[in-house]
Parts: structure tokens; sequence; C-alpha cells
């Protein structure tokens, strides 16, 4: 039986593990619509935009990683499939700590695609 459980699975950025306990990954492509309806159409047109593709991973404690950073990344999920946002190089876009009273310290990172050479 197929092990379908986030326990395992693992997130690397620029050839390094992102933070010692892995709380969550998120993989999203978010394109939108362009709005294509000319004047003589009666309902409005739209086609497909370019996919925005997004990363986003949460840790436990303070992650060493820095809004800014760039590079390579690769999610591993533990049912043994894999993900490199398509190869490209990637950008941390936003990093976020936070904690709560008696709580842990969590690093929130999102990572994007950028033009800049890893």
């Amino acid at each position: 039986m197929a092990d379908d459980g986030f326990n395992g699975s693992t997130l690397t950025f620029d050839s390094s593990p992102v933070g010692d306990k892995l709380r969550s990954i998120s993989t999203s492509e978010d394109g939108g619509d362009v709005n294509i309806t000319g004047s003589g159409h009666s309902v409005g047109l739209s086609i497909d935009a370019i996919p925005k593709l997004e990363i986003t991973a949460t840790v436990v404690g303070v992650a060493s990683q820095a809004r800014g950073d760039t590079g390579a990344i690769a999610v591993a999920w533990n049912d043994g499939t894999s993900d490199d946002g398509g190869g490209h190089t990637f950008r941390i876009s936003k990093r976020e700590v936070s904690g709560d009273m008696d709580g842990e310290l969590i690093t929130s990172l999102t990572f994007v695609p950028t033009a800049e050479a890893a």
C-alpha cells in the first residue's frame, strides 16, 4: 500500500535542506485569465494566462534562508514523486517568522521563479 503521508517529504533550496523540521510544503500554479473580449462579442471571452508558479514552505524554528536568496529548488514528496519547479532558478520573495505564546517559532518561505542565475 502506498504511503500518501507528508512526513518524510523534503525541500532542498540552493543545495541545502530548508529547515531542520519541515512542517508543510505547498506548490501552486495560478495564471488567471486574459480578457480577449471584442466589441462585437455578447459575452466576455478569455484565455489562460501564463501561469505563476509559487512554492511555499513552513519550518519549525528560524530558517537560515533570507529574502532575495536564489537557487535551484527540489521537493521530494514522501510518496516517491518529486518537483523541481520546472528546472527554473528560484528566489525567496517572502520570509516570515512568527510565534505564539507557549509555542514554537515558525518560518514561512515563499519561492518564485526568477531570471537570475543560481
